[in-house]
């Protein structure tokens, strides 16, 4: 996704697209969450919540080999006109992504802006991950849902968070574009709201008790809809830093984040022996809520929102060129 944006969005337009792309993946998921209860009551039982997600993902691969198209320079169904606009509206050129660019490894291991994006980015997906896959066997543990009612309240959130998604992307989008406001203070004020107001629905769910089944699953909705926030708060601060490196470093990202959405049921499951009990479930609440402010606290101290210097594409022709010149 952030490497698309680098090469198909203009700079003024990033956020907005940006934030309407990514409001896919909550609607997938409040999707996937409704379906699954329903699925497991047809009469191809709970199967069919894995088969039929399967099938749509090969849908989708069929009409992105028709349609998509890696870049601007690359693809068949712009004018040349509209491929000249994009490329000389601050996305990647034709020239640097045809030359084969030295990755600065060094330089990104030790990239203190973007271990701060990165140490964020595991903090949302372990938050989000937590949220989608455990908050079902919470409901069910505290609450005895059946099992279609425990599917509406689980998609609730992230039904929520998708319309949400839009007015923070719109509102961004006039915030930077009309008001003329840094981005830097863009950024940090929506990831400010995507990670301490979880923090602080998740710590104030632990003071709840179990009969307040209200209050906990309001918390619950505000912590998923707060979330909505992230996307323009910091994912695509990875195209701030580099524009050049933002394929591979969402990829890197990328890679954390699955390991904090493989570590999450493992955590869960390590931690709450018994369904029922409304403690153990509190461990992992307050331990997100402060995994959440510890990140959010170090990204507003030293995250940035400007290209690194080893954003500038050294490509190996030029150091074969330059050891030949010495």
């Amino acid at each position: 996704i952030f490497g698309h944006l680098a090469k198909w969005c203009p700079l003024n337009e990033r956020s907005l697209l940006g934030g309407f792309s990514q409001s896919g993946a909550e609607f997938g998921v409040a999707l996937g969450l409704i379906n699954t209860g329903f699925l497991s009551m047809s009469p191809l039982y709970w199967p069919a919540a894995f088969y039929m997600p399967g099938l749509a993902g090969l849908v989708w691969c069929i009409f992105w080999s028709i349609f998509g198209a890696e870049s601007p320079w690359v693809s068949k169904r712009i004018s040349a006109n509209e491929r000249q606009l994009i490329l000389s509206a601050g996305t990647l050129s034709m020239r640097e992504k045809r030359s084969k660019a030295a990755i600065p490894w060094r330089a990104i291991a030790t990239s203190v802006p973007y271990l701060v994006l990165l140490l964020n980015k595991i903090s949302h997906a372990f938050t989000i991950a937590t949220m989608g896959q455990q908050i079902p066997t919470y409901l069910n543990g505290m609450y005895a849902y059946e099992i279609h009612i425990n599917a509406l309240i689980s998609a609730l959130p992230f039904l929520i968070m998708l319309i949400s998604t839009y007015m923070v992307t719109i509102i961004s989008h006039y915030l930077l574009k009309v008001r003329k406001v840094r981005l830097s203070l863009v950024r940090k004020s929506l990831n400010t709201i995507s990670n301490w107001v979880p923090a602080t629905a998740l710590a104030t769910m632990s003071l709840l008790s179990k009969d307040n089944a209200v209050g906990n699953i309001s918390c619950i909705v505000i912590t998923v809809v707060a979330l909505s926030t992230f996307t323009l708060g910091s994912s695509l601060n990875h195209i701030d830093l580099a524009p050049n490196f933002a394929p591979l470093l969402s990829g890197i990202t990328g890679t954390f984040i699955m390991i904090a959405a493989i570590f999450s049921p493992i955590a869960v499951a390590e931690v709450v022996k018994n369904e029922n009990d409304p403690w153990q479930w509190n461990i992992i609440f307050l331990f997100t809520a402060a995994f959440l402010f510890v990140t959010n606290l170090l990204y507003l101290f030293f995250g940035q929102m400007v290209a690194q210097p080893w954003n500038e594409l050294q490509t190996k022709e030029t150091k074969s060129v330059n050891n030949e010149a010495a």
